[in-house]
């Protein structure tokens, strides 16, 4: 299977997050959903963009920091070796990318009670540089995230997911 885009990252900070977060509202057409997390000034928010594909908007973590898209490739290794042969740069090697509903245990709502998995990450990531300087994310995905990145989303879903949204920001308003 070919590579896919599954996953699109938004870094924001400060005043620009809440008008980032109402930009892919207004362009999604959908409210853009927090992590489940308490920590709200590091939480994520995210929402479907289309089908199979998440965008997600979190904290910069680097000042030179971009927009990342994430491809879901079946084997990492072997993907940076062909990456790095054609001419690619290792930026950030293999790691664990959290998934996009965040907070585990410290939100009082762990993957293992939701999902009945205990592994609170989408699968091992990296990302590299192109030869023109872009970034670009490549993720291996655990089976929870191969589930959660198939299929389309339908308003049924969008209205049921805008409705968590609402439970969640009721469950973690200050």
């Amino acid at each position: 299977m070919p590579p896919r885009l599954v996953l699109f990252n938004v870094p924001a900070e400060g005043s620009h997050s809440k008008a980032t977060l109402e930009f892919y509202g207004t362009l999604l057409g959908r409210k853009m959903v927090r992590s489940l997390s308490k920590d709200k000034d590091h939480a994520r928010y995210h929402a479907p963009a289309s089908h199979g594909v998440q965008i997600s908007v979190s904290p910069k973590h680097s000042p030179r920091e971009t927009v990342t898209c994430y491809f879901a490739v079946p084997d990492i290794k072997a993907a940076i070796k062909q990456l790095e042969a054609s001419n690619g740069k290792v930026v950030a090697d293999i790691f664990r990318l959290p998934s996009l509903g965040g907070g585990g245990a410290a939100a009082g709502c762990s993957n293992e009670r939701f999902f009945g998995d205990p592994d609170p990450t989408l699968g091992d990531a990296a990302i590299l540089q192109d030869p023109a300087g872009n970034l670009v994310g490549i993720i291996q995905l655990n089976q929870k995230a191969e589930v959660w990145f198939q299929g389309e989303v339908t308003p049924a879903e969008v209205a049921s997911y805008n409705h968590g949204a609402s439970i969640a920001a009721k469950l973690f308003s200050s």
